[in-house]
């Protein structure tokens, strides 16, 4: 096998190239039988997801194989519950913009949708960077919602869905 940097290597990794794997690493010892450690990327929604397997204590003959295969086996299960959760409806305001006590929605640009495991929390956190003026049309751009899940982070322009209004003679005066 040829890896970029490290050049040409041998491996025990049956199934390397192949199916879908990536990587990493197999070995045996009398201690810890067959072990295998495997990486997968499968793609949901458009995106790659890497998924790693650790197998070990594998003893049937061929013992590599074995623990490549149940190795395999369990990336693909653990895979196969990566969904793509649409957590903000299309115009679904995730908070308003205010002028002279009259409000507007503020709502993500882009439908966002992160992937994510069944039972997950997905954490939303909306961040205000401008306040429009009065009369800012529609899409004026306000600040960003940030949805959150482990070390994924997916950030979206939020803007307002209607013109703000223009506060009256009245409003102005007091």
């Amino acid at each position: 096998m040829s890896l970029p940097v490290a050049g040409s290597l041998t491996s025990y990794q049956p199934y390397i190239g192949t199916d879908g794997i990536i990587g990493v690493k197999s070995g045996y010892t009398s201690e810890a039988g067959g072990c295998d450690v495997l990486a997968i990327q499968p793609v949901v929604d458009g995106r790659p997801v890497l998924v790693l397997a650790a197998v070990t204590g594998q003893h049937d003959n061929p013992v590599l194989e074995t623990a490549a295969f149940a190795a395999l086996h369990l990336a693909r299960v653990a895979a196969s519950g990566v969904v793509s959760v649409p957590v903000a409806a299309a115009g679904r305001p995730v908070a308003t913009a205010e002028v002279s006590g009259q409000s507007v929605p503020v709502v993500p640009a882009d439908d966002p949708v992160v992937l994510a495991r069944p039972g997950e929390t997905i954490v939303q956190r909306v961040v205000i960077e401008a306040h429009p003026l009065a009369g800012a049309r529609p899409r004026t751009a306000v600040g960003e919602v940030v949805y959150s899940l482990g070390g994924q982070r997916e950030v979206l322009p939020i803007v307002t869905a209607d013109r703000l209004p223009t506060p009256g003679l009245l409003q102005r005066v007091f």
